[in-house]
């Protein structure tokens, strides 16, 4: 018979020691008796150390993941809140076309809207490196028309464009529809990034070249080309690295350095790559490639079709839209947002539980939810909507400045029929609130 023992002793100093001891008896197969015991130990310590190490390591790791994702969300919300007003109130004096502003009065409202943009993509890009590093990051894959995607970035940089008096231009104009497995939103966002630099980066009166090429292994390469002065060979090392800025243009052109960096994992998560070929003083080839989907000979939905299919209001059916929220400042931007429709009646709660009374006695057709509120937050207050048959099939949507991946998916699985962040872009709000009363 043998048998193995790990004990823990302690050297003359209090040291932890581990052993492992092996026995071995030997016994008189009639009577049992024992004949002889032999054994031998080992020392263990290394190997128990380094267990103990690994394990406290991994713990110290989850905790600061943990932390780091807390930190994220929490940076994520009071960043977005005060956006929400600057952007949200400067849309409403943009689009007030019964008190206009004069010339100068709109140019400096379009100075500031600029300016909040730019930094709420700052706040984004930050964020999301955060969360790319952290692993805190959802994509959802699915079938996309990556031509749709292509002309609307085209559409938003062309102004960009028109500044610097650059050409945006297809190599071949692609047939119908090529469709890709991509998260649409993040796909949509690194090639928006790649053509913004191309621009950025180009000298002036030159031209930005999409293109669209089959590759082998059922892969989609789309490339951007432009004219511009190219990268060096000896900075092509750190091109991806996060925070590096080495053009000879960077101080002049804004940015925070990380948009690559960004780019380049998004679409490794979506099993793509994406690289570049440049000769300084010649230009510059980024592209990227993704797994195509078969059947790519589908006809896509034109721009004037998808504007028809959109839900509309009819002036003589009112809805009746409740918006729960314990920042004054939010409510009365929602209120004079929504005010701007004749077909939408506005009412309002500072916290959750005088919120769910008001839908009690009031039914309205759509509910917009904050999350975080005091007393009960919008999660808790969702559930005691849900449960009270006066309100359990009222629609709720859910208007907050989290934005992390994760709190999008916990509402949504818990039934919130769509999930707005803040800061508001009005016409999508509107879009969405559309979608939500026609369904």
């Amino acid at each position: 018979e043998s048998t193995q023992v790990e004990c823990e002793l302690v050297d003359i100093h209090g040291n932890p020691l581990w052993f492992l001891s092996t026995f071995s008896v030997k016994r008189k197969n009639d009577s049992g008796k024992v004949i002889s015991i032999t054994g031998a130990s080992q020392n263990v310590t290394e190997r128990v150390m380094n267990q103990v190490a690994t394990a406290k390591a991994k713990d110290e790791a989850e905790k600061a993941n943990k932390a780091k994702s807390e930190f994220l969300s929490r940076m994520s919300h009071e960043l977005r809140t005060p956006m929400n007003a600057i952007l949200g109130f400067t849309q409403l004096l943009e689009l007030d076309t019964q008190n206009p502003l004069a010339d100068y009065q709109r140019e400096n409202i379009g100075r500031v809207s600029s300016a909040g943009k730019y930094l709420l993509k700052l706040i984004n890009e930050v964020l999301d490196i955060s969360r790319i590093e952290s692993g805190n990051i959802d994509l959802s894959v699915e079938r996309v028309d990556i031509v749709n995607i292509l002309n609307e970035v085209i559409s938003i940089s062309k102004p960009l464009a028109d500044e610097q008096n650059i050409s945006l231009e297809y190599q071949k104009i692609p047939d119908g529809s090529i469709f890709a497995n991509v998260d649409p939103l993040r796909f949509k966002q690194v090639v928006l990034n790649l053509i913004s630099n191309a621009i950025k980066y180009n000298d002036p009166n030159g031209s930005v070249i999409i293109s669209y090429e089959k590759q082998g292994g059922n892969t989609m390469r789309i490339g951007i080309r432009d004219t511009g002065h190219g990268i060096a060979e000896d900075k092509k090392d750190k091109l991806f690295k996060p925070f590096e800025r080495f053009d000879i243009d960077s101080e002049q052109i804004e940015g925070t350095g990380i948009g690559l960096t960004i780019a380049q994992k998004l679409i490794e998560l979506m099993e793509g790559s994406i690289g570049y070929e440049s000769v300084a003083g010649e230009g510059s080839f980024f592209y990227v490639d993704v797994l195509a989907s078969d059947n790519n000979s589908l006809s896509t939905l034109t721009e004037k079709q998808l504007c028809s299919s959109k839900p509309s209001f009819r002036k003589s059916n009112i809805k009746k839209i409740l918006y729960i929220d314990d920042n004054l400042s939010n409510l009365e931007l929602v209120e004079q947002i929504l005010n701007t429709r004749q077909d939408l009646e506005f009412l309002s709660a500072l916290n959750a539980f005088d919120g769910i009374e008001l839908a009690k006695s009031q039914n309205p057709e759509l509910i917009l939810m904050d999350i975080h509120m005091p007393g009960m937050n919008g999660l808790q207050a969702f559930s005691k909507l849900k449960m009270a048959k006066e309100t359990k099939g009222i629609p709720v949507i859910a208007l907050t400045a989290d934005a992390m991946d994760g709190d999008i998916r916990k509402a949504l699985d818990m039934g919130f029929k769509s999930y707005i962040t803040k800061p508001l872009n009005i016409p999508d709000f509107f879009d969405e609130i559309s979608k939500v009363l026609a369904a």
